[in-house]
């Protein structure tokens, strides 16, 4: 299908511009560049949405600065200089974008995840991870998100008796390749009602994560 080929067309493109990049030797405007690059993607596919850098806030209690804020054109906002404040009652998804994750970083995540489901109650919005790349292994990162390969299978399939690590983080999708490979790349959604993660089997997993932003 042409929509599979575009979606590979940006998948690689944003791999590509990942190792690009690298010619810049500080980690901070590495990480800046291709949050800026993903999100020009995001918003040249869909112009009815808003994406910014920044905070959000309920009352008087406010969030960490995330990465990528996605909503809706028309909402208002705060700016302040390249960054902004948000009610979070405005906002759809939260989107941390990591060059390369490490255990810290999935664990940081989820306790920011956790802060901003708690400002209210009755507007949360979705919170996923966005990695280039990551420094664990894939039995390691999977099996903290409740799936155990099967050597039978040859497929990484539910285990019940896994305990969730990073339970507040909604998805989370990984575009990494590994000799020129996909089989590093994932991406993984936590159901709402059962409490534990699918592993979404469509490729290229960038597909996934367009018709989530675009479905908001």
């Amino acid at each position: 299908m042409i929509e599979t080929k575009i979606c590979t067309y940006y998948q690689d493109l944003l791999n590509a511009q990942y190792y690009v990049s690298e010619i810049f030797e500080h980690a901070l405007t590495r990480g800046e560049i291709r949050e800026e690059f993903l999100k020009e993607i995001f918003l040249k596919r869909n112009n009815s949405l808003q994406i910014y850098s920044g905070m959000l806030f309920s009352g008087a209690a406010q969030s960490g600065q995330c990465d990528l804020l996605i909503t809706k054109t028309g909402v208002p906002i705060s700016p302040f200089g390249s960054k902004i404040a948000m009610d979070v009652r405005h906002c759809k998804i939260v989107l941390e974008v990591k060059s390369n994750a490490k255990g810290s970083d999935f664990r940081d995540c989820n306790e920011k995840a956790e802060k901003i489901k708690s400002l209210n109650l009755q507007h949360v919005p979705k919170y996923g991870m966005f990695c280039y790349n990551y420094a664990l292994t894939k039995e390691t990162v999977m099996k903290r998100f409740g799936f155990q390969y099967d050597k039978d299978l040859e497929e990484f399939a539910e285990d019940e008796n896994l305990a969730l690590m990073y339970p507040h983080i909604d998805f989370i999708v990984s575009i990494q390749k590994t000799d020129g490979y996909n089989v590093d790349e994932f991406f993984l959604m936590k159901d709402s009602i059962k409490g534990r993660y699918n592993r979404i089997p469509d490729y290229p997993v960038v597909k996934t994560l367009f018709n989530l932003v675009d479905n908001i």
